[in-house]
């Protein structure tokens, strides 16, 4: 005897209590749902797959009258309900969110209550995403608008549309854990006047929407003055990335890379708005030496082995080349007097002998770094417009600090 399909009427059973919890909440609408019709369905191919064990089976059909059921060997899978799926990953919006997703075709006409395509699809989705990346917070901004086309009896001006984003959130809630997920709900009443035309024209109907928008909580700039870095934690495997954090508040902070230079990169909509290039405040054997060679040393080998990594994008400016060893030293050295094969200091002694073999090795450009005061930028950014700061440290060790200076 065959055994129907016990997980998926499990899942039947889950999904149908589901939709009964969003009717009891008045979310859906009265009528059969298309959950409860492939419930039905699924579990009369159940009992006619039990009662079958050899020969040819009765298929229940529970919509049809006792007297015209046919006898069929095997049951017709119901056919897909073709919905478009409107979900984007990572679309590229004004608002640049992470997820977007238009709920406009999962209202009845005119009404509150959710249709049969609802895209709870979409939902699973959003709760995927979410629990996936436990750690990041999240604001999930719900934006209704309804026309000036007059709404349907018991609907005030705006009311049709307050009322949808209420039940978008609520049905969102009801699927996603909300300890990291805060909600902003925007209403609006948008459009030209109604002429008493047609009131499904185009002009009306682009007011009419109910859109989610999935956006990073971020982080303000004084929230910075909790990152301090020392040790190795950039390295060739993430990109020499050592920090790469969402700013979602306008503000100032700056940025202390100390002795070993780092970089940092302010990026808006894809561009990079700000960029320190390599640089640190402060010169180790400022006396002697212009630069520590082994950080020039270590990082012209990085960016010789890896010119297309974003890390050495757009460093022209600090290349210098020479034509010999001894000038390539000159160049480093600000002590003309000192007798360098007596500096047996670590950074000094290993940073010379590395430098040497890679000018035996046939390297002629070297990236250097500037030593200046702490870089200090001002951003204006919110949940909806953030600015995503990256900062790079190739040399593996740093020692730099973002502080927060002035939050908005």
């Amino acid at each position: 005897m065959r055994r129907f399909d016990k997980k998926l009427n499990i899942n039947k059973v889950n999904l149908l209590f589901e939709q009964r919890y969003l009717k009891s909440k008045d979310i859906v609408n009265e009528n059969i749902s298309e959950l409860e019709e492939d419930w039905k369905t699924n579990l009369a191919a159940g009992l006619a797959s039990l009662a079958g064990s050899a020969g040819s089976a009765k298929t229940i059909d529970p919509k049809l009258p006792s007297t015209t059921q046919t006898t069929q060997r095997t049951s017709s899978p119901r056919p897909q309900t073709n919905v478009s799926d409107p979900f984007k990953i990572g679309q590229s919006t004004k608002s640049n969110s992470l997820l977007t997703i238009n709920f406009s075709n999962s209202f009845e006409s005119g009404g509150y209550r959710l249709n049969r395509n609802f895209q709870k699809g979409n939902i699973d989705k959003i709760k995927d995403y979410i629990l996936n990346n436990p750690d990041t917070r999240y604001v999930i901004y719900i934006t209704a608008s309804e026309s000036k086309v007059p709404n349907q009896e018991g609907f005030g001006i705006g009311e049709l549309a307050k009322k949808r984003s209420e039940i978008i959130k609520e049905l969102i809630a009801s699927h996603i854990p909300i300890d990291n997920v805060d909600f902003k709900v925007q209403t609006m009443v948008g459009g030209p006047e109604w002429d008493n035309g047609d009131a499904n024209d185009s002009k009306y109907t682009e007011h009419q929407y109910v859109t989610v928008e999935v956006f990073d909580e971020g982080s303000t700039p004084c929230a910075l003055n909790s990152i301090k870095n020392k040790g190795r934690i950039a390295t060739q495997a993430n990109g020499f990335i050592s920090n790469n954090v969402t700013i979602t508040g306008s503000g100032s902070f700056e940025m202390r890379p100390g002795s070993i230079p780092d970089r940092l990169e302010l990026i808006k909509n894809g561009n990079v708005i700000f960029d320190t290039r390599y640089y640190a405040d402060k010169n180790l054997y400022g006396k002697e030496w212009n630069y520590t060679p082994l950080y020039v040393a270590n990082l012209s080998e990085l960016y010789a082995a890896n010119k297309s990594a974003d890390a050495f994008q757009n460093v022209s400016e600090d290349i210098k080349t020479f034509k010999s060893y001894d000038e390539l030293v000159d160049f480093i050295l600000k002590d003309k007097t000192l007798d360098i094969k007596k500096d047996t200091r670590r950074e000094v002694k290993e940073g010379l002998d590395k430098l040497e073999q890679l000018w035996s090795a046939g390297q002629t450009e070297y990236l250097f770094y500037t030593i200046k005061p702490p870089s200090i930028a001002t951003v204006e950014a919110d949940i909806k417009n953030p600015i995503q700061l990256k900062t790079y440290s190739p040399l593996g060790s740093t020692q730099f600090g973002l502080k927060g200076l002035d939050c908005r």
